[in-house]
């Protein structure tokens, strides 16, 4: 059902929408958005930061953290983690210290992904995301205001962390998670944001155990190592 904040003027394109007034992006579905960004970004070789940033307009936060996150629940490059963490953990503390808009350091605006990185990313994410539009309403929406927002942005900054750290195993459950509270916040469905957390409550045991083993197992070798190396 179509909603009067859904609805666009008569003479004015989504495209238009959300390329000419950002804000009126949130009104539109978040597939509808990464679907017009993959429109805009596909015969550019290369795509800065920041013109991504602008392109999501106010819903830069979310959207970057969701696209970030995602490529990490799928097996990828060994160390990718580590750049796509750092950039969840940007946005992410700026929510938790209370920012309404993303902001970048010169530097950072100024990098550059490939065009075709972007694309792949687009490509995965907007059936991934049409999927969980079909479970997604706006509730329990105190949860994108303050302090409840400010605690999602600490949760989401821990999580980007644990992504930024090269630890064997440990990417899949916070990257989900991550995913979940991005797109809770995209459609302010604080359920989703919650099933983010509860996810987020696994990675960490998950993590726990997976640093556990490797101490054991270091614990258990390391004299063989040390051995090892002095008959060299």
């Amino acid at each position: 059902m179509t909603t009067p904040s859904d609805e666009l003027p008569p003479d004015q394109t989504p495209h238009e929408a959300v390329s000419e007034h950002p804000k009126r992006a949130s009104h539109i579905k978040t597939s509808e958005v990464l679907r017009l960004l993959r429109e805009d970004s596909k015969d550019q070789e290369s795509i800065t930061i920041g013109w991504l940033v602008g392109r999501l307009g106010t819903r830069a936060f979310g959207a970057i953290i969701l696209l970030m996150a995602l490529p990490n629940i799928t097996p990828q490059i060994p160390g990718m983690s580590t750049i796509f963490g750092l950039l969840i953990m940007l946005p992410a503390v700026q929510i938790m210290i209370g920012l309404s808009q993303m902001w970048l350091p010169d530097f950072l605006a100024r990098q550059t992904m490939s065009g075709v990185t972007v694309g792949k990313i687009l490509a995965f994410a907007i059936p991934w995301v049409e999927r969980m539009e079909r479970l997604i309403k706006p509730r329990f929406e105190f949860l994108m205001s303050p302090p409840s927002e400010n605690l999602v942005g600490a949760a989401v900054l821990f999580l980007g962390f644990i992504l930024f750290l090269p630890i064997p195993g440990a990417n899949f459950l916070p990257a989900l998670a991550c995913a979940f509270m991005a797109l809770g916040m995209l459609e302010r469905d604080g359920l989703f944001i919650m099933a983010g957390l509860g996810i987020a409550a696994s990675a960490m045991v998950v993590l726990v155990l997976i640093v556990g083993g490797l101490w054991h197992v270091i614990d258990q070798h390391w004299h063989t190592v040390i051995d090892f190396f002095a008959r060299w």
